[in-house]
């Protein structure tokens, strides 16, 4: 299904941290009705410059299925935007991500797996601040944390498998690198450290 093109403006970026973080260079601008419809202020969202950015925040283990970027780059820099502007809620930014997805025609199982994970960190981080006892008592709110899990725990069923193997083998070639390391420093080369790493950023 051909869909108008909610966003208006190039994404420019420049490397601030090698493969890791980038810097927005010029603004864009995110276009969608329905976000007046969910107590906005306009239709329109401005992504900033000189905005932080690492794409789509996806643990290695994971990139094989959901890359860093791709047709919803410009949905993840949006939702990297929104949840650093104080004004709007976690949970409405994490529904625009995927509200902006569903216009770029990203499929729908993806979009909401995506979806589902960028949730998953909105509520560890109300968790963590202590606001769990406050959130358990809403009924909005567990009408919501139902409606994650029927999406959450499907995906973790499907991806669980795949997730632990790739997770060894990245420790397995990071033990080769550490002992190609050790070897070469042995004979005083001056070779780069290998770090294992299971975040992309």
């Amino acid at each position: 299904m051909d869909r108008t093109d909610p966003f208006t403006g190039d994404v420019v970026v420049k490397a601030t941290v090698a493969g890791k973080r980038w810097e927005l260079r010029q603004e864009f601008c995110y276009n969608n009705p329905e976000h007046l419809e969910h107590g906005g202020k306009t239709d329109r969202i401005t992504v900033a410059a000189h905005l932080d950015t690492d794409f789509a925040s996806v643990p290695r283990a994971f990139v094989w299925l959901f890359p860093r970027y791709g047709v919803y780059t410009r949905s993840a820099i949006l939702h990297d935007s929104l949840c650093t502007d104080e004004s709007v809620q976690r949970a409405e930014a994490d529904r625009i991500f995927r509200v902006s997805m569903r216009e770029l025609d990203v499929a729908v199982v993806r979009r909401w797996v995506m979806w589902a994970g960028v949730r998953a960190g909105g509520m560890w981080k109300v968790v963590r601040a202590g606001g769990m006892w406050r959130a358990v008592r809403s009924p909005a709110v567990l009408k919501r944390v139902a409606g994650w899990l029927l999406v959450a725990v499907p995906a973790a069923v499907f991806l669980a498998v795949p997730a632990v193997v790739i997770s060894v083998w990245l420790v397995l070639f990071w033990l080769i690198e550490k002992f190609l390391y050790l070897l070469l420093k042995a004979f005083r080369k001056e070779p780069n450290h290998p770090k294992l790493l299971f975040k992309t950023s």
